[in-house]
């Protein structure tokens, strides 16, 4: 098959960044949609950072671990939610 090696190749590559992504705790949740999720500490719970493709090249969102994407908040009112207690 012409280009068989270059395939198998980036096959490789992809799963070997895939597991360093996942070895630092980032949870890809959708690969097409460029879906991930970030384990944070806040407020003494964790929740999840949220980033998709597309959105700005930092986290601007965060759900709780059940709430699953539907669930997504804007980052500012996990701060201001920490604030108030």
């Amino acid at each position: 098959m012409a280009g068989g090696s270059h395939y198998v190749t980036s096959l490789f590559e992809i799963a070997k960044l895939s597991s360093e992504i996942i070895g630092s705790g980032i949870q890809i949740k959708n690969i097409r949609r460029g879906l991930i999720d970030a384990p944070m500490l806040a407020g003494g719970r964790i929740v999840l950072l949220c980033w998709q493709l597309g959105e700005p090249d930092h986290f601007s969102w965060w759900h709780e671990t059940d709430a699953g994407f539907a669930g997504r908040k804007p980052l500012e009112a996990l701060f201001l939610s920490e604030n108030q207690d």
